[in-house]
């Protein structure tokens, strides 16, 4: 047995707050806090580019699933790009996904 000594900092901590899908209706539009998600990712839908009040932006949709519930989830610009690469290189597999500090939002009462 070896004793491994605590080191801080070279590790990172986070702590997430994991709201339960059925919490999110009452969560929409509040900007003061923001959210915590898991879910497995399902219907990934193909990159899409939107028209923005400065310019086009690239987006990724898709659904999470809690096993109970289904939400939307809408990734912009940049990271949509690095996001959908990722999901790109395991093809077939089951993802589960933590989506940390993001903003609830309803588009078209969904």
């Amino acid at each position: 047995m070896t004793k491994v000594e605590e080191d801080d900092e070279m590790i990172l901590n986070y702590k997430f707050e994991l709201a339960a899908f059925n919490t999110l209706k009452a969560k929409v539009g509040d900007t003061k806090i923001l959210t915590d998600l898991t879910g497995l990712v399902q219907n990934r839908l193909p990159m899409q580019s939107r028209n923005t009040s400065t310019d086009p932006r690239d987006i990724l949709m898709f659904e999470i699933s809690d096993g109970s519930a289904t939400v939307k989830v809408t990734i912009w610009a940049d990271l949509a790009h690095t996001l959908n690469e990722e999901l790109d290189r395991m093809p077939g597999q089951d993802n589960i996904i933590i989506l940390t500090s993001c903003g609830i939002t309803e588009y078209h009462g969904m």
